[in-house]
């Protein structure tokens, strides 16, 4: 009876610690779960319609919204074109951001790692009217790993510090995330004023005060109105107009006219005639550029000689003696 009794109880003893323990691990778990969460946030970028930026203290609040699938930056109270490629860098920041520990738990260091309300830039992705995150970037480091070579391709440890809205906890993430939003609201904007395909292009059409001529190529060559052109600067020209850009955005207004007094048209086989033209402006942007690839964004024909570019002149192109 005795030893049946000690069985017994050993046995209720054993099954109680067992419980115990399981219950131990379960709640040491979750309270490690609540204590760092490694994945700061998980969104389906799909759903985002505006991603707003809020910088340090005295700087301008920066809104991209989406309409009707394109990305639209606001500035000066107007919309133009985003970069896409700019905002599905900042998207795919934000959809899967992940800490690699927590640097601190109170609201005593938030100073001290820059995520307060005016030190930290402030990033918001809306869906609607929802917020489905919003996150302050704080403080840069960068920390040089023992025995790694930069001149190598092995560069250095870099840790941005961020906070969630609504915690207290700061967090240390990888990669140098606030020079990828801290920016003016032109910076976002769609820059792309050609993108030419050169083994493509066939034909180009300028009109000017001057008159009207052609660059087209025939049977291999290129030539100007039938008279061949000299070489290299016909190749200069074309890489040029190979991926060519503008940051130096201007003002419709600023035009002197509504007239377009400079116009090309160019011919790729396969692909939409793309057109630009030059509107007459003030000696500060000489033209204001329109390119019908980028609607909306105008440029000035000063800036990075953009104007000379994309009209160089006939004489530009005329054969060498």
């Amino acid at each position: 009876m005795f030893r049946k009794f000690t069985i017994k109880t050993l046995s209720v003893i054993f099954l109680s610690l067992f419980i115990l323990s399981a219950l131990s691990v379960l709640i040491g778990k979750h309270k490690g779960s609540r204590s760092f969460k490694s994945e700061l946030t998980k969104i389906d970028t799909a759903r985002v319609s505006s991603l707003i930026i809020y910088p340090p203290a005295g700087a301008e609040k920066v809104q991209l919204n989406k309409e009707n699938g394109q990305w639209q930056v606001l500035s000066g109270g107007k919309s133009y074109s985003s970069d896409k490629e700019q905002v599905n860098e900042m998207l795919n920041i934000l959809s899967g951001l992940k800490a690699n520990r927590v640097a601190a738990r109170d609201k005593s260091k938030w100073a001290e790692y820059r995520v307060t309300d005016s030190l930290a830039t402030r990033v918001q992705l809306m869906a609607g009217g929802k917020t489905m995150s919003d996150v302050y970037l704080g403080r840069f480091s960068y920390q040089q790993i023992p025995g790694a070579n930069p001149y190598m391709g092995q560069p250095g440890k870099m840790t941005t510090y961020v906070r969630l809205a609504g915690d207290k906890e700061v967090f240390a993430t990888e990669g140098m995330l606030s020079m990828s939003f801290n920016r003016k609201a032109d910076d976002f904007r769609n820059k792309k004023v050609l993108q030419l395909t050169r083994e493509k292009a066939i034909r180009f059409s300028f009109t000017t005060p001057e008159g009207s001529y052609r660059l087209e190529k025939t049977n291999g060559p290129w030539t100007m109105d039938g008279l061949l052109t000299d070489s290299t600067q016909t190749a200069n020209f074309l890489n040029n107009l190979s991926w060519l850009s503008s940051s130096g955005f201007a003002d419709k207004e600023k035009a002197m006219s509504d007239v377009a007094q400079h116009t090309l048209l160019i011919e790729e086989e396969g692909l939409q005639p793309v057109t630009v033209k030059a509107y007459p402006a003030d000696t500060t942007l000489l033209y204001v550029i329109e390119s019908s690839i980028n609607k909306g964004n105008y440029f000035s024909g000063k800036e990075s000689e953009l104007f000379n570019k994309v009209f160089p002149g006939k004489d530009y192109f005329r054969k060498k003696n």
